[in-house]
């Protein structure tokens, strides 16, 4: 690492930048505090509270700008991701996959219960309220709104950023997801926007700069 390329934050333990992923998975619930988002949001939203007012900041900044944005999915609990993933493997079985190709399947946009960042309650699924009205589901085509589009350009300063970039797919091992941001705190977040880094490759950063 270049010794003038400082780490916005150096400690792998911070809760703003927890890994977790299939190779970091969670043993049990983190027991954090968990705030309700109400308003443009599908029931039964919560996020981590240390987030709350950075997200609330970041809708109302895109309200500003005629964007309307919509939290479609938040904190998820370990059981929850547990029937998630049940479910599709489920359903592509029903399709005439083995139980390899259908776990296969439902693992390219689920992660294995414990392995889920909503877990963490600093994942937040965001859509806009037209999408969300008009189209519902999730797909990638939602690159191609203005809410993607702001949320591209603005995200970081609220110190969120796209987990699931399309140009990473090999390191996250997730799909490419332009709904899927991480609150990871504002420094960080600028950092990773123009590095053009995921999480994890920061995370490698840290360990190699020790």
């Amino acid at each position: 690492m270049n010794k003038k390329d400082v780490l916005p934050i150096s400690d792998l333990n911070d809760w703003r930048i927890i890994l977790v992923n299939r190779e970091h998975m969670l043993p049990k619930e983190l027991g954090i505090e968990l705030t309700s988002i109400t308003q443009n949001a599908k029931p039964n939203m919560k996020i981590d509270s240390r987030i709350a007012t950075s997200y609330q900041d970041m809708v109302t900044a895109a309200k500003k700008e005629g964007i309307n944005l919509y939290l479609r999915s938040s904190y998820r609990a370990i059981k929850l991701q547990q029937t998630y993933y049940d479910a599709s493997v489920k359903s592509y079985k029903s399709q005439g996959l083995s139980d390899k190709e259908a776990s296969a399947k439902a693992l390219e946009y689920l992660q294995y219960p414990g392995a889920s960042e909503h877990h963490t309650g600093l994942a937040l699924d965001i859509i806009s309220v037209e999408w969300q009205n008009t189209v519902e589901d999730l797909n990638a085509k939602f690159e191609t709104t203005d809410a993607f589009k702001w949320l591209d350009k603005n995200a970081a300063e609220y110190g969120f950023i796209l987990r699931y970039p399309k140009d990473k797919e090999n390191i996250t091992g997730i799909k490419y997801e332009p709904w899927h941001y991480r609150y990871v705190g504002k420094e960080v977040a600028v950092y990773l926007k123009e590095k053009g880094l995921t999480l994890e490759e920061y995370c490698e950063k840290i360990k190699s700069s020790k």
